[in-house]
């Protein structure tokens, strides 16, 4: 595992159990993404690769932003990306308008749409699904877009999946695999409501770290400029494999609240001969 050049004593991992950080869960049902479309986001789609640059930060002017999953880590999230200024959409697993009320009160500012809409029109694809549920997300308009794997497999959400049971690789390649995509690995090793809670500018010193790993150096840049606009520091690691150590039961890092020196320092413990 290689972390490259920026990136928390190990504070006690808060809320054992699924609570801590169990992406995806809440009001889902069967799939994501049909139906008819309603009224687009921002002014049309754009190469995740950013290849002309990411917009600038502001108001409503950063890399868009699509969250798929409108659960409690989903709506935490769309909460945090509006936050930071990027124009953000969220799917739930039907109809859009039946996510009003929930945008309304804990995502405000946030744009309801259908999965493919909102993926297609984004920069930056959110996934946060359970995985038992992934293959009802539409993999196909994830195609020329950054995309963030939240999700952890914890079987008394998803159930026994035989994919993840015993795998050798990290659930991150799995994904990968699943979707036919690139994917980041980030933003599932604190749970929903330290996300929520933990937020902090630039420079604080209780601000946490996020760790986030992937294959591509130019992608984990994009994803870690929106780890720090939206409150914490980010920790690039490399390649997206090096991520299973921010998997349920793999480090000290999973369901705790970091800085980042003091991730850092788990970082080192974890794997001293290849950070």
């Amino acid at each position: 595992m290689t972390r490259t050049p920026d990136s928390g004593t190990r504070a006690a991992a808060p809320g054992e159990g699924p609570r801590t950080a169990v992406p995806g869960e809440g009001p889902q049902a069967s799939a994501l993404g049909d139906g008819p479309r309603p009224a687009a986001l921002g002014d049309g789609p754009r190469p995740a690769a950013l290849a002309d640059g990411p917009r600038t930060a502001g108001s409503g002017d950063g890399p868009r932003v699509a969250v798929l999953g409108a659960g409690k880590v989903g709506t935490v999230l769309a909460r945090l990306a509006v936050a930071a200024g990027r124009p953000t959409a969220i799917a739930g697993s039907g109809d859009p308008t039946a996510l009003g009320l929930i945008v309304d009160v804990l995502a405000p500012g946030a744009t309801p749409m259908w999965a493919a809409d909102a993926a297609a029109q984004a920069d930056i694809v959110i996934v946060a699904v359970p995985l038992a549920r992934l293959e009802t997300v539409p993999a196909a308009a994830l195609r020329g877009r950054i995309v963030v794997d939240v999700m952890n497999y914890w079987p008394p959400v998803d159930g026994v999946l035989s994919q993840w049971e015993n795998a050798t690789r990290s659930s991150s390649e799995i994904v990968r695999d699943v979707l036919g995509v690139d994917v980041v690995k980030s933003f599932n090793h604190m749970g929903y409501h330290e996300l929520d809670a933990w937020t902090r500018p630039a420079g604080d010193p209780d601000r946490r770290a996020l760790a986030l790993a992937g294959d591509d150096p130019a992608t984990v840049g994009v994803v870690a400029e929106l780890v720090d606009a939206m409150g914490f520091d980010p920790v690039p690691l490399h390649p997206l494999g090096a991520g299973h150590v921010l998997q349920p039961g793999s480090s000290d890092i999973f369901g705790a609240n970091l800085t980042r020196a003091e991730l850092l320092a788990t970082l080192e413990s974890v794997a001293p001969a290849n950070t």
